[in-house]
């Protein structure tokens, strides 16, 4: 059928970039655009409808896929994005994007217009990342930029972390948001769009439930992505069982308190320098008053006397001061300590060693990350 001929559509749908198409209930074409017989490898419009007598047949992979569109296009009246796996002239796959609409004829009779567009390359890119992905540790996930975080996307690894399927969480059944423990669910909400709002990536820890009632804490890592017109459009990251790596943690804190030791410490040398600077300063211009009162004979010998013992006194004791107090470092220990590659071991009430006691507190909040921990079970 040519473009006069299919209700008057015009050489602009039959030049576009996207396949254009028009069929019948049958299953047979009415109406090609170029681009759409470029699509499947055919040369021209008229050289698909001639070959491809029969649509679900000739051109999907899945035959059956024709029958659900045709349901939804009954129940509906229109189709939006649905995806066939499709093949080509010479057989190879094609993943393609199908919208349509049922339309009534004058006689009667209707219609199927639409169009398809090639994600071929994207179908196949996304099946290479989720085999990358398959063999790293957690979750990926693409989802909207605010509570309750709908997953557009997520690895096969959603599965041994949550309980649930890849499906379920991407047809939000559930929403991922309703699986983080209400307790933290806020303050993951508000560091997030602290994140968001400096555009930095954000580092969580919380606990969510699992499809099994469990509750297990979670490692987050992840980041916003924004378009063209710096509007944020999904966040993206990673999100591990942070269950079995409690001593990660506890490195990374220990590490993050000898870093703020060693700053107060150059805090505290600071502190006593301008104090000592100062008192050295005043005593050597009272030494230096009374040295030159006594030369010029105002000063009797045992005010001198006594004015000068008590300023050499002060300056000796400045001087005890330094090397009693401040020059020796005392982030030697901090730093052997970290060479230890652990906090050393503190003695428990009962007198037995116990890992890292007051690292966690029930009920308490964790300073640096803000949210909750709990005393471990013993086991």
């Amino acid at each position: 059928m040519t473009v006069t001929e299919c209700g008057g559509w015009d050489q602009t749908i039959d030049k576009a970039p996207i396949g254009v198409f028009r069929t019948n209930p049958k299953g047979n074409f009415l109406y090609a655009n170029h681009a759409l017989a470029r699509m499947f490898g055919y040369g021209s419009p008229e050289e698909l409808l001639d070959e491809v007598k029969d649509i679900a047949s000739d051109l999907l992979r899945k035959p059956k896929q024709r029958e659900e569109v045709l349901a939804l296009l009954d129940q509906h009246g229109q189709v939006r994005d649905f995806l066939y796996e499709a093949q080509a002239k010479d057989k190879t796959l094609r993943f393609v994007s199908f919208s349509a609409r049922k339309v009534a004829a004058a006689d009667g009779s209707y219609y199927f217009e639409g169009f398809i567009h090639d994600v071929t390359e994207q179908k196949l890119a996304e099946a290479r990342l989720d085999k990358i992905l398959a063999e790293i540790q957690g979750m990926a996930y693409r989802c909207k930029p605010r509570h309750p975080w709908d997953m557009e996307w997520v690895s096969d690894g959603c599965r041994e972390l949550t309980g649930y399927n890849k499906e379920a969480l991407e047809n939000q059944t559930p929403v991922y948001g309703d699986l983080i423990w209400d307790t933290h669910a806020q303050d993951v909400a508000d560091k997030v769009q602290k994140a968001i709002e400096k555009n930095t990536t954000f580092t969580l820890i919380y606990p969510i439930r699992t499809s099994q009632g469990e509750k297990r804490w979670v490692f987050e890592k992840g980041r916003a992505v924004r378009n063209s017109q710096n509007r944020v459009v999904y966040l993206e990251g990673v999100v591990q069982n942070y269950n079995d790596d409690k001593d990660w943690y506890q490195r990374e804190r220990h590490e993050t308190e000898i870093k703020n030791e060693r700053q107060n410490q150059v805090l505290r040398r600071a502190m006593w320098w301008t104090i000592i600077v100062q008192f050295i300063v005043a005593n050597l211009v009272i030494l230096g008053v009374v040295i030159v009162k006594a030369v010029e004979g105002s000063i009797s010998d045992g005010t001198l006397a006594a004015l000068f013992t008590a300023t050499v006194g002060e300056l000796a004791t400045i001087m005890f001061v330094i090397v009693k107090y401040v020059f020796p470092l005392k982030t030697d220990r901090v730093g052997a300590d970290l060479a230890s590659k652990g906090k050393p071991k503190k003695a428990k009430p009962d007198g037995t060693d116990g890992p890292y006691p007051d690292d966690f507190h029930s009920g308490e909040p964790d300073e640096e990350i803000g949210l909750q921990r709990e005393v471990p079970k013993k086991g």
